[in-house]
């Protein structure tokens, strides 16, 4: 094979690989969560959930959310089982539903 004809291949490689490689874009939408309530503070509108993978957005984790109404934590306590809604807005997350489950 030709000098010039391996450099070619090695070249259309390159670029088939690097267009075929996933792209990262940060998530926008509304999504279901489940977990259960670790801590929650109602006068920082925050919420503390040990919630499961929430495909396509992220891995199952503990994490601290805002929530959209403090309203939505009347009657949670830790340890209680939840699941609701996460609205997910250019990197930034907030709970707008969550109940007992």
């Amino acid at each position: 094979m030709a000098p010039q004809i391996k450099v070619a291949l090695a070249v259309a490689l390159v670029f088939v690989f690097t267009g075929c490689s996933a792209k990262t874009e940060t998530p926008n939408g509304v999504y279901d969560i489940k977990g259960t309530v670790v801590a929650l503070d109602t006068t920082k509108k925050i919420v503390e959930l040990d919630h499961e993978e929430i495909p396509g957005v992220m891995a199952a984790m503990d994490m601290a959310y805002p929530v959209a109404d403090t309203k939505i934590l009347v009657g949670l306590k830790p340890g209680d089982t939840v699941q609701g809604k996460l609205k997910a807005q250019s990197g930034d997350y907030t709970i707008t539903s969550l109940a007992k489950h």
